[in-house]
């Protein structure tokens, strides 16, 4: 099976002009865990909530995992003036700023078994998938297990 045949067409994605804020409030209103980073139509990155928490987490006191990022959104909620300009300047942050991290990607005609390999060999959540560099889909551990599933079935 190819990458292409379960990935998702058309990811959510950001440039790096944006900012953290843009970014935060595409994962919650899409419920995603990560974003890709498109510079003139290229692949340059992703965002992901590990990213955002690390960014407000400059003590290193947040546990780094998804609920975490539901406590970074409560204290986008707080009633705390300190706390609520501190958060909003580093929400100022533009993407193209943040620290870049090894960029993992996947061609869009590999199979699916090198997608799940680069997946687990990372660490990561979702792999961008690409064509001539070109961001042409995102494929998650999901629908890593979506396809597994459906190939059971079969």
């Amino acid at each position: 099976m190819k990458v292409s045949e379960i990935m998702t067409s058309k990811p959510v994605t950001v440039s790096p002009g944006d900012t953290l804020a843009g970014v935060v409030g595409l994962m919650a209103k899409h419920k995603i865990s990560g974003v890709p980073v498109v510079s003139r139509n290229k692949l340059v990155s992703v965002v992901t909530q590990t990213d955002v928490i690390k960014a407000i987490d400059v003590y290193k006191k947040v546990n780094k995992n998804s609920l975490s990022f539901e406590v970074v959104l409560g204290l986008l909620d707080s009633r705390d003036k300190k706390m609520k300009t501190a958060i909003g300047r580093m929400l100022k942050t533009k993407v193209g700023e943040l620290k870049r991290k090894k960029l993992v990607s996947v061609d869009v005609d590999e199979d699916l078994y090198k997608s799940a390999a680069l997946i687990n060999m990372h660490g990561i959540d979702r792999l961008p998938v690409t064509k001539n560099g070109r961001l042409v889909g995102i494929i998650t551990k999901t629908d890593l297990i979506l396809a597994i599933e459906k190939w059971q079935a079969d």
